[in-house]
């Protein structure tokens, strides 16, 4: 066998292989696209809960379940049961609470109050 001969085997082979290589690849990125399509299509809006004017901050507590909404133009924050997504309750707080956090350790919800340059300590709804 001639050195060109062989060349051409041996590029045959590897386009060959190659291309096994790539409807692999092919196959894959397919699966991958279904497994990521489905994964997307499965993520989406469970709830629409409505709480007090222009919502801005978002707090959870885990240990309770509890959500916590401030409602900026309303001075308010908006206290929702995650199993049930229902506001249980509505607190008012200083002049247009922005942030709002969650202690779980010491059951407190604190309330950033923008307009007001104060900060509102709520004692935790849920323990």
């Amino acid at each position: 066998m001639r050195f060109t001969q062989r060349t051409v085997i041996l590029i045959t082979v590897a386009i060959a292989g190659l291309a096994s290589a790539a409807t692999t690849m092919a196959t894959a990125a397919s699966a991958s696209v279904a497994a990521s399509t489905a994964d997307a299509a499965s993520c989406g809006v469970t709830a629409t809960i409505p709480v007090g004017a222009g919502p801005i901050g978002v707090a959870t507590d885990p240990k309770t379940n509890t959500i916590y909404v401030t409602n900026g133009p309303a001075d308010t924050v908006s206290v929702i049961n995650g199993m049930t997504n229902k506001v249980t309750t509505t607190i008012r707080v200083g002049f247009q609470p922005r942030g709002v956090a969650a202690d779980r350790k010491t059951n407190r919800v604190y309330a950033a109050n923008f307009g007001g340059n104060t900060v509102s300590v709520i004692a935790s709804c849920l323990r």
